[in-house]
C-alpha cells in the first residue's frame, strides 16, 4: 500500500498513513523525477497502527487549582509516551503521564484555573486522542484557626474551623492528625463545624480539611487532646452539718 508524500527538507518527507487494521508495518520511501522510473531509498523503518484509546474512569475527579494531585486514569488501548490533556472552553494544559499498563496510567494535575475541565489522553504527538471525562478544579482550601483549640480524649467536642474556600462545596471533610476523615458542615466561605474524634494519646494534632476526603490541606493548625479531670476518691467521706470539714 502506497501513499504520496511531500518533501519538507533535504532530510525529511511527510506522508499520510493509509487506513490499516492494528498491526506493525514496514515503511520505505521511493521517489522519481518527472518522467523517470521510481528509485527506492535504501533502508526501512517500522510503524505501528494502534486501536483507539478509551478512558472509563478517573480518580480523583477534582483537585485544587494549585495542582499536584496524582490522577489515576483507567481505560483501554492506552499507550506509552502519552500525555494527559486538561481542556476547558478556552484553554488546555498538558501533563506528562506515567504508563502502567494498556489499561492504566497516572498523571499529576497541573496548576490551572478553577472550574470544569475535560481530561483526555493524547498520544502520537496529538494524532491519537481518547474520549474525555469531566474533571473539576477548585480554589485551594485553607485552615487558619480552630475554636476551641483543646478538648477531651473521649472526643465529641464541637469544633469550629476557620479558613477559606469552604463555600465552593455543600460539605467538606476534616481530620485530626491521622484520624479517619470526618464530615463537616459548611456554614460560610470561612467557617465549617465538625466534631473531634476520640483518641488514646494526649497531645496536639493538626486539623486539616479536604474537598474529597483524600487530599487534605497541610496548614498544621493544632487541636490539643487532653486527659479529662476525674474524681477518684474523697477523704474523709463524711462531715458535720455545720460545714468546715477539710
Amino acid at each position: 500500500m502506497t501513499s504520496s508524500g511531500v518533501v519538507r527538507s533535504a532530510s525529511s518527507v511527510e506522508c499520510m498513513a493509509p487506513h490499516q487494521s492494528p498491526r506493525i508495518v514496514t515503511v520505505s520511501i521511493s521517489f522519481s523525477a518527472s518522467g523517470s522510473p521510481a528509485e527506492n531509498i535504501p533502508g526501512a523503518l517500522t510503524f505501528q497502527y494502534v486501536g483507539p484509546m478509551h478512558i472509563v474512569q478517573l480518580f480523583p475527579t477534582l483537585a485544587p487549582t494549585s495542582g499536584g494531585v496524582v490522577v489515576s486514569v483507567a481505560g483501554s488501548g492506552l499507550l506509552p509516551d502519552s500525555v494527559c490533556r486538561f481542556s476547558s472552553i478556552d484553554d488546555h494544559v498538558e501533563a506528562p503521564s506515567i504508563f502502567l499498563t494498556s489499561s492504566a496510567l497516572q498523571c499529576t494535575s497541573p496548576a490551572m484555573g478553577s472550574g470544569l475541565w475535560t481530561l483526555a489522553v493524547v498520544a502520537a504527538l496529538g494524532a491519537i486522542e481518547s474520549n474525555g471525562i469531566h474533571f473539576l478544579t477548585h480554589i485551594d482550601l485553607s485552615v487558619m484557626a480552630v475554636k476551641p483549640s483543646r478538648g477531651s480524649l473521649s472526643g465529641m467536642t464541637p469544633v469550629t474551623v476557620f479558613g477559606s474556600g469552604f463555600n465552593q462545596f455543600t460539605s467538606v471533610f476534616c481530620k485530626f492528625g491521622r484520624s479517619p476523615p470526618l464530615s463537616c458542615v459548611v456554614l460560610s466561605a470561612s467557617i465549617v463545624e465538625c466534631t473531634s474524634p476520640s483518641t488514646v494519646t494526649a497531645g496536639k494534632q493538626a486539623v486539616e480539611v479536604s474537598a474529597d476526603g483524600h487530599h487534605f490541606t497541610s496548614d498544621g493548625v493544632a487541636f490539643e487532646f487532653r486527659i479529662e479531670n476525674q474524681i477518684i476518691t474523697v477523704h474523709p467521706t463524711s462531715g458535720s452539718l455545720r460545714g468546715g470539714t477539710q
